[in-house]
């Protein structure tokens, strides 16, 4: 009877030990996803989809661990350790860069924000848009390793709004220049947003290293009507 009774303890004990083990695993999946769901909603990062393809591995991970660690009273201590670890593993992905690409006004401080995060990308990009700022595009390409990445904030607006912007910055250039078609075709005109448009392009900042480099340019049609702020650091 004794026996018996070791036995059922030690059963109940390994029950309570499997049930809180995935309570926490479930937990610790939980806010990861939760964490990254909110850098997605507000940033439009790929982060987000990355991290919820990486749940995957952890979920067979750990299955793979409860295999190899089975025995009748389950290490509550190392299993959770795993599960953290690969946890752990996984927000390495978190910090590396994520790229943005985005129409959405609304989040645009989130994502001027979310570009700095590493290096200050956007010093010269405004703090907010004008009112009636439309067209809106959000790019961002992180740097890697010794490679430059770039950001784009690009929108239409009324000559007013343009022209209020322009008076602003244009003072401070270190230098402009007219934007050709032939230019803007190469380096601006991947969708075709500066598609036969005369355009004046003002250098706001250049560190003119030619390894490193960090430059910011303003870029104002003609008719003040549009404009993109592209920055490479």
């Amino acid at each position: 009877m004794d026996r018996q009774a070791e036995n059922n303890d030690i059963k109940t004990g390994s029950s309570k030990v499997k049930k809180t083990f995935i309570i926490i695993e479930l937990v610790l999946i939980a806010v990861l996803t939760a964490v990254n769901l909110v850098l997605f909603i507000f940033t439009s990062a790929s982060l987000f989809f990355l991290m919820l393809l990486g749940l995957i591995p952890v979920l067979v991970i750990m299955f793979i661990v409860k295999l190899l660690v089975k025995a009748k009273t389950p290490c509550l201590v190392t299993n959770t350790t795993l599960t953290l670890c690969v946890i752990s593993g996984l927000l390495l992905f978190g910090v590396w860069p994520s790229g943005i690409r985005s129409n959405s006004q609304w989040k645009y401080k989130y994502q001027k924000a979310y570009a700095n995060q590493n290096r200050s990308v956007t010093e010269y990009y405004p703090d907010s848009l004008p009112k009636d700022a439309k067209d809106y595009y959000f790019f961002h390409s992180p740097g890697m390793l010794q490679g430059a990445g770039d950001t784009h904030l690009r929108f239409s607006a009324s000559p007013e709004s343009i022209e209020a912007i322009e008076d602003e910055y244009a003072p401070n250039a270190v230098s402009s220049y007219l934007m050709t078609d032939e230019y803007a075709s190469r380096i601006y005109n991947g969708d075709g947003f500066w598609l036969n448009t005369e355009a004046t392009i003002y250098l706001l900042y250049d560190n003119e290293d030619f390894n490193h480099p960090h430059s910011t340019r303003l870029i104002i049609s003609k008719d003040h009507t549009k404009l993109e702020f592209y920055s490479i650091a």
